[in-house]
């Protein structure tokens, strides 16, 4: 496969492919830029796919018009057209050049509770006002983005770059492509969440608006589970944007992992409610943006625009939790706490190990210093039997620490290990030793899924391929909502145990819980 830009030809390799989609393919050209070629109808990936042909021959046919007719001097957050890429004649346009952007995270990440960790919200209000003049500015030059969504914006720390430009809507060239869950419902037919009418500047503004709640609440408007009043039949969740059935409604149960509603200004929560609900159509007031003001509660961890901590009224200034707490059935004791934020924790023999970050560097339990360096969002730290892996999007490296072996017993660990922390596929292939992979069936989703086997101890054949295979024995790590939630140990007959730890032969109903981004307890009930 080849095009010409400048009349130069330009080889493109499969294997050099830096990106996919469903409308076109990303290759490297040169040292800081890509080429976008957008699918033709014979592409393997549209084989048998009668409507995507023709949805791929009717955008081609309409770039030929629209890329050589893209306006100029659009914000610098935008990524734009370079140069076109043609045919060998130069006769048609099949794709063209932009600026490569690496090691970028698309914003729907500040929605993850673990990358959030180290994503405060001061930085997301920033991320969010340069969002807002890249808005304006466009409007002011007759631009609409029109699909606008959590993929197309990437962020390089608090710098944000829009992608997808080709899809943007100017002069007589519409926006075809929406993303259901940031679509003005003002734009559907009022039977399906689909686009129906023509993209409006105001659409902007309310796929804004959900952006910004998404970023700020780890939830959209059109999140939660509808639970109707009354046996009400329940309205499907692609159907609530239709219905304006948000996660303000009585009627909404409210996600667990998501931030608390009232962690957000009462002024803001109008303007959003307004846009959700009441269809309040209008520039997002940027004064708001402006004089939103976080802070983190220093008692249960919560980052909140309020006056005092929504949450911990009227006790928002006590600093620590008591050493021994009685919830109910349940006795908490604090085993571990820190100045700085846990990411990842775990019980090994009866001993704890976690990884905190505090200061400038990530500690173990017992303070030692695995890595020096600031709080980072891509980094994630998987547990195995002697040492701790740290793992970013491009490699994995194991980390040695004090940690002890858990002992040989008969069972499987099953239930909530850290769910979504670790990238997969990223570890080294071949590189853990055998016999050392963690056992158990690990953390659903953090980190590579491999070959570690059930059971407690160091057995099988290690990291492989991916990182630490097995990954550790999930039901003692955290969720993605920062909580350690409980898990359960499948004893030799079968019969799962909630929140059972194996020891001496024996089971007992403890686990770890973490009541702070800060502070853990180990917990045990009674009957």
């Amino acid at each position: 496969m080849e095009v010409y830009v400048d009349g130069r030809r330009v080889p493109l390799d499969p294997t050099t492919l830096v990106g996919k989609g469903g409308e076109a393919e990303i290759f490297p050209f040169g040292p800081d830029q890509v080429i976008k070629v957008f699918k033709t109808p014979d592409h393997p990936d549209l084989q048998g796919l009668q409507a995507e042909q023709e949805a791929a021959r009717n955008r081609l046919d309409e770039q030929q018009r629209k890329l050589p007719a893209f306006p100029t001097g659009l914000p610098a957050t935008v990524v734009c057209p370079s140069k076109l890429a043609t045919d060998k004649r130069g006769r048609r346009v099949v794709g063209y050049t932009m600026r490569r952007i690496d090691r970028a995270e698309p914003l729907l990440r500040l929605s993850d509770p673990v990358f959030r960790r180290a994503f405060p919200a001061g930085s997301v209000l920033e991320v969010f006002r340069q969002l807002h003049q890249t808005v304006e500015s466009l409007h002011q030059r007759g631009v609409v983005i029109g699909d606008f969504n959590d993929l197309n914006v990437l962020l390089e720390g608090s710098s944000v770059h829009l992608i997808d430009a080709d899809s943007f809507q100017f002069g007589p060239f519409l926006s075809r492509v929406f993303t259901d869950r940031f679509l003005d419902p003002l734009l559907m037919d009022g039977k399906q969440p689909v686009l129906h009418r023509p993209y409006q500047p105001t659409a902007d503004w309310f796929a804004f608006g959900a952006l910004l709640m998404q970023s700020l609440l780890l939830v959209g408007p059109w999140g939660g589970i509808h639970r109707p009043l009354g046996g009400a039949p329940r309205i499907p969740p692609g159907q609530r944007a239709l219905r304006r059935l948000s996660v303000f409604s009585s009627e909404v149960q409210y996600p667990r992992p998501a931030r608390p509603i009232s962690s957000l200004p009462d002024d803001l929560l109008a303007v959003l409610q307004g846009i959700f609900e009441h269809d309040q159509r209008a520039p997002f007031p940027r004064a708001l943006l402006d004089s939103l003001t976080f802070q983190r509660c220093r008692s249960c961890g919560l980052e909140h625009a309020r006056a005092s901590c929504p949450s911990c009224q009227p006790h928002a200034q006590v600093h620590a939790p008591p050493a021994i707490t009685v919830r109910g059935n349940v006795v908490a004791r604090t085993v571990f706490s820190t100045e700085g934020v846990i990411l990842n924790a775990a019980v090994r023999a009866g001993r704890l190990c976690c990884v905190s970050h505090q200061g400038a560097g990530y500690l173990d339990q017992d303070g030692t210093k695995l890595q020096q360096g600031p709080l980072a969002p891509g980094l994630r730290f998987i547990r195995a039997p002697r040492q701790w892996w740290v793992m970013d999007r491009d490699s994995a490296r194991e980390v040695p620490s004090q940690m002890p072996h858990a002992a040989t017993a008969q069972g499987t660990y099953a239930g909530s290990g850290p769910s979504g922390s670790g990238p997969s596929g990223s570890g080294p292939s071949g590189s853990g030793p055998s016999g050392s992979g963690p056992s158990g069936s690990g953390p659903s989703g953090s980190g590579p899924s491999g070959s570690g086997p059930s059971g407690f101890g160091p057995s099988g054949s290690g990291p492989s391929g991916s990182g630490p295979s097995g990954s550790g024995p999930s039901g003692s790590g955290p969720s993605g909502s920062g909580q350690y939630y409980y898990g359960f140990l499948r004893d030799p007959r079968g019969s799962p145990r909630r929140a059972k730890r194996w020891e001496s032969q024996q089971f007992h109903e403890e686990w770890l819980e973490c009541r702070t981004p800060s502070s853990i307890d180990t917990c045990w009930g009674y009957s």
